[in-house]
């Protein structure tokens, strides 16, 4: 839903483009973590992987949240920069 949201309306305001971005870099980020989680399932590691990526997507969504309310724009930590800010 965020990225759909950041397509439709990045060219109207300067910070819906900022904070989608960032945004988008770390749903890429998160996809590319899954992945090594899933890979390593085969060693059992993999599954306290996946847990603790939940709760740090969780944590770092509200974060985000209340930081865009004030008006800030909060990268997401262990987010890779695929678009630029």
């Amino acid at each position: 839903m965020p990225i759909v949201l950041w397509i439709a309306h990045k060219d109207q305001n300067e910070d819906i483009n900022q904070h989608g971005r960032v945004t988008a870099n770390w749903l890429i980020s998160l996809l590319i973590y899954s992945v090594i989680c899933f890979v390593l399932t085969l060693i059992i590691i993999g599954a306290l992987g996946f847990i603790a990526l939940g709760l740090m997507n969780i944590v770092f969504a509200i974060v985000a949240a209340v930081k865009a309310n004030k008006g800030e724009l909060w990268v997401y930590p262990l987010s890779f920069e695929f678009f630029k800010r």
